[in-house]
């Protein structure tokens, strides 16, 4: 607006120079020449140019004062403070148009976009078509996609099956694992290990922050004569999932001063496909014992195998292996410590429980 004015107020000071002007030509005589005639229009010309520069030049530092203030009264966003654009998860379903199954699979294909509607792209294909069953052909080879099933479902690099009348993993699975590729549960979760070594030894414990790789606590308690003595250790794992609709494994763990498991808690739910199931079987098979390096996840119930879990052994394999991390940081400590805790042997593990038909030790 004050760039407008300036150039309405230098445009009539130089309508009144021109008047002037022309004014005091016909008193002092003769009409000019050509030559004059074109100098006064030269000049003319020159003045609104500046005067247009000038008005240009107010209204661009004006704009931004503008801009700046729209923003922080919430009318408008800066370029840089845009949100991202929304991911759109690619979900591909393969399916035989006679297979009877496939209209109760299509009901769950239906559910599932029009809860995330614009947040997925679904196609579907029918493989008693040739070129959609070469594509299948080939996205099984690619995708390394097994067991396969009559109804696949292939959602971004990650698959689901359904075969016979058991296994309905598209129907159970589909919707729960486009939530977790939309939303992953991934990176580092921070647990409080002070609570939970008082919640797991007491209220009274010490703990020390030990020289040591992880982010653990070694836990000393008080005896009724006054004298301090070993009460275990605490750790937290944090491990990544090679899965993109599994959340990271994230747990605490608790040794007594023997070494053993006495206490595991998932900082994050275990999940089957992005839906959180039932854990405590496969976590409970580890309690009371000293997990060494020799543990494995088997299914022949051989010294030292444990049971994995159906539909999420990279999640199985991460909770193992973090175990025997936290117990090789512990021996270590304990080995540099040895004065405060009592002789104990380093047996190998103990046979790992027998796990009856549903599922519990």
């Amino acid at each position: 607006m004050s760039g407008a004015k300036d150039f309405e107020n230098i445009r009539g000071d130089a309508a009144a120079e021109v008047a002037k002007g022309t004014a005091s030509d016909k008193k002092s005589g003769p009409r000019p020449c050509a030559g004059q005639a074109a100098s006064t229009r030269s000049a003319i010309e020159t003045m609104i140019a500046s005067a247009i520069t000038l008005a240009l030049l107010a209204a661009l530092v004006a704009f931004p004062r503008v801009s700046a203030a729209a923003a922080a009264d919430g009318a408008g966003e800066r370029p840089d403070t845009q949100p991202p654009s929304p991911r759109v998860v690619d979900v591909r379903v393969f399916y035989s148009s006679q297979d009877p199954r496939w209209p109760s699979a299509a009901s769950a294909v239906s559910k599932m976009a029009e809860r995330f509607k614009e947040k997925v792209k679904v196609e579907t294909f029918d493989i008693e078509k040739t070129e959609n069953y070469r594509l299948l052909a080939k996205l099984e080879k690619e995708l390394n996609i097994e067991p396969t099933g009559e109804i696949t479902a292939v959602i971004g690099n990650f698959a689901l099956t359904s075969s016979g009348d058991v296994r309905r993993d598209v129907e159970k699975y589909l919707e729960a694992s486009v939530e977790a590729m939309l939303s992953p549960k991934k990176g580092p979760v921070r647990g409080n290990l002070f609570a939970f070594a008082r919640e797991t030894f007491g209220r009274t414990v010490r703990t020390a922050t030990p020289d040591a790789p992880g982010v653990a606590l070694a836990v000393f308690r008080t005896d009724s004569e006054g004298r301090e003595e070993a009460a275990g250790w605490v750790e937290e794992i944090n491990a990544e999932v090679d899965c993109p609709v599994c959340a990271d494994a994230a747990f605490l763990v608790a040794f007594d001063a023997d070494g053993k498991v006495i206490s595991i808690k998932p900082l994050r739910e275990i999940e089957r496909y992005g839906k959180p199931i039932d854990a405590s079987p496969f976590l409970d098979q580890f309690r009371g014992r000293r997990v060494d390096g020799r543990w494995t996840i088997g299914a022949d119930g051989r010294d030292g195998e444990v049971s994995g879990i159906s539909g999420a052994t990279k999640t199985a394999k991460l909770y193992l292996g973090g175990l025997k991390e936290a117990w090789t940081h512990f021996r270590v400590y304990r080995m540099a410590h040895r004065s405060r805790y009592k002789d104990i042997s380093e047996e190998g593990p103990e046979p790992a429980p027998k796990i009856r038909g549903d599922g519990r030790p």
